[in-house]
C-alpha cells in the first residue's frame, strides 16, 4: 500500500473516531445532526476477550480488554487487547457502515488490525494494513471474532507515524498470525 493511501485511511478512521467522542457538532461547527446524516450510536461494549498473536514460532497472550464502546453504527469496531508485556492489538473499522460516504480502497466488511508494542522506552507499531488479510467471524452486539494473516510487517516508530516518511525500526519484517475475541 502506497503512503497516501495509508496516510487517507489512518486520517478517516481518525476523524471518524473524534465524530463519535466529541460528536459531528464539536468537530464541525454548524454541523446539524438533524440534517439527515445519522449519529453513531453504540452496538456494543465488551466485557470479556483475550487475543493471539504467533510471530515466529512465539505466542505472545494478549489477556486485557481496553475499555469500549467497541462497536459502533457507522464505524465498526475499536478494540484494543493487551498484555503486561507491552503488546497491544487493536481492531479497527470491522462491521462499519460508512454508507455512501465510504471512500475507495475501504472494506467496510473487514476493517484492519494494527499492533502495537512498547519497547523499552519506545513506542513501535505496524503501519501497512494492506498487509494484512482480516477474516471476520462477527462482528455484532454480542461478539467481535476473527482472524488475521499477516505478511511482511514493519515496525516504525509510532511517535512519528504521521510524518511523511514514517520511521522505520531497525528490525527484519515479520510474519503474524493472529486470533481475537471479543464477547458482553
Amino acid at each position: 500500500m502506497d503512503l497516501d493511501r495509508h496516510v487517507l485511511r489512518t486520517a478517516l478512521v481518525l476523524t471518524l473516531a473524534a465524530m463519535s467522542v466529541a460528536g459531528c457538532e464539536l468537530l464541525f461547527p454548524g454541523f446539524s445532526p438533524d440534517g439527515g446524516f445519522p449519529s453513531p450510536s453504540t452496538i456494543a461494549t465488551y466485557s470479556h476477550g483475550s487475543a493471539r498473536i504467533k510471530i515466529d514460532g512465539k505466542v505472545i497472550e494478549l489477556d486485557k480488554l481496553g475499555p469500549g464502546p467497541h462497536l459502533q453504527t457507522m464505524f465498526g469496531s475499536s478494540v484494543r487487547w493487551s498484555n503486561a508485556d507491552g503488546w497491544n492489538l487493536q481492531v479497527i473499522g470491522a462491521g462499519a457502515d460508512f454508507g455512501p460516504a465510504l471512500p475507495s480502497g475501504l472494506d467496510p466488511n473487514t476493517g484492519y488490525v494494527e499492533l502495537d508494542r512498547i519497547v523499552g522506552k519506545e513506542h513501535w507499531r505496524t503501519y501497512d494494513p494492506e498487509r494484512c488479510l482480516m477474516t471476520i467471524d462477527g462482528a455484532d452486539a454480542t461478539a467481535l471474532r476473527g482472524t488475521a494473516t499477516c505478511r511482511g510487517l514493519e515496525w516504525t516508530d509510532a511517535l512519528n507515524a504521521f510524518a511523511a516518511s514514517p520511521k522505520e525500526i531497525d528490525q527484519p519484517p515479520f510474519d503474524a498470525d493472529i486470533t481475537f475475541e471479543a464477547t458482553r
